[in-house]
């Protein structure tokens, strides 16, 4: 309370009191600690305001972190349900008859921005057993690009080592020289060494040992 307003409302008191210096002190001291009373409420009030502006910050942020994730999660599945038709399209093409749909099906996968996990077993599974000399090539280039996946250079030198079709078998040495495969340096020289092996498969072999030796 305000000292002026403290005089109006008790004037009368005031007016029918001789002045004495005990009065005026306890006067005195009655408005200190309204004072005092006031300033502690207005402290608590803006306390109360900022933990409430506190809590609608903490909320509005949940709920904005809440739909980012959301936002994602949906993104994620619709890119996962995109994939999914690509695969099913690919797989589809892959068992035409037609050599050209297989090789199509193959530069597709080639294309693809985010390929699925499914697609390194499926070009080695085409290695493997399309019919086609030209469709087993062009998954053997496609493969470059999973390269550095463990599994997949173990299934190019085990399919390296099952296949009869010598000029496959040139194609897989290059590859696996290239991306310096040193797994099949015996294997190699057993190629050399046969001689039921065409000249140029030895030919490729040797190349492909000089360049393992060296790394």
């Amino acid at each position: 309370m305000k000292f002026e307003d403290y005089i109006n409302q008790h004037q009368e008191r005031l007016e029918s009191m001789e002045p004495s210096i005990s009065d005026w002190e306890a006067i005195a001291r009655q408005l200190p600690a309204q004072s005092m009373e006031t300033t502690s409420d207005r402290r608590r009030m803006w306390m109360y305001i900022l933990i409430v502006i506190g809590l609608l910050i903490i909320l509005l942020s949940s709920g904005l972190l809440w739909s980012q994730h959301q936002e994602k999660q949906e993104q994620w599945l619709h890119a996962q349900q995109q994939m999914d038709h690509q695969l099913d399209e690919i797989q589809a093409m892959l068992s035409q008859k037609k050599t050209s749909s297989r090789i199509k099906a193959i530069n597709r996968v080639s294309m693809l921005e985010d390929p699925a996990e499914q697609i390194p077993n499926m070009l080695l599974q085409t290695v493997q057993s399309d019919p086609s000399l030209n469709v087993k090539f062009a998954a053997l280039n496609a493969l470059e690009s999973y390269a550095h996946l463990e599994e997949v250079r173990i299934g190019l030198i085990q399919l390296l080592m099952q296949s009869q079709d010598q000029k496959l078998k040139v194609r897989m040495v290059s590859f696996l020289s290239e991306i310096q495969e040193g797994r099949i340096e015996s294997y190699l020289e057993d190629i050399i060494d046969d001689q039921g092996n065409s000249s140029m498969l030895k030919q490729e072999a040797g190349v492909a040992l000089e360049r393992i030796k060296k790394l």
